[in-house]
């Protein structure tokens, strides 16, 4: 961004290695005074530079100002953060999965031993029916005084 010219100059924005940045469209905003500032932004990636110079031309007096401008590393991601994030991804789907499986192996496991449970009981079925029928065999005749009842 550059003010307090008229008319408004070029601007570009060039990376240590001499080429061109890319860049969006300038724009140009007159102040109170007549006078213009222009604004121009750039894409600056890892791979371009740590280096770059914003040039501001005005040709019709001749004048060239630059700026330097250093950008450090720290600003980019890390490239050790995408593997990262991904493994951490894998770990969770991982988990998940085990988790699914066991809750799955969990429910087969109760219905097998539901089915065992009722196996079992059609084989001690006539073991207590034989058991039930010589109880019954004791049968003795109850009457309840409707006097006494509820005391």
């Amino acid at each position: 961004k550059s003010g307090g010219w008229y008319p408004g100059p070029e601007m570009l924005w060039i990376g240590e290695d001499g080429q061109v940045l890319p860049q969006a469209e300038t724009m140009y905003h007159e102040d109170t005074e007549g006078l213009v500032n222009v604004e121009r932004n750039a894409t600056v990636t890892r791979q371009s530079t740590n280096k770059i110079k914003c040039v501001v031309q005005y040709r019709w007096l001749n004048i060239q100002r630059e700026a330097i401008v250093k950008i450090s590393d720290d600003i980019f991601p890390a490239d050790w953060a995408l593997p990262l994030v991904l493994t951490i991804c894998i770990l969770i789907a991982a988990h998940g999965a085990v988790f699914y499986w066991n809750v799955k192996q969990n429910r087969r496991i109760k219905e097998l031993e539901r089915r065992k449970s009722i196996v079992e009981l059609g084989l001690w079925a006539p073991l207590v029916q034989s058991e039930w029928k010589r109880i019954r065999g004791h049968e003795v005749s109850v009457t309840l005084d409707v006097e006494t009842a509820h005391a």
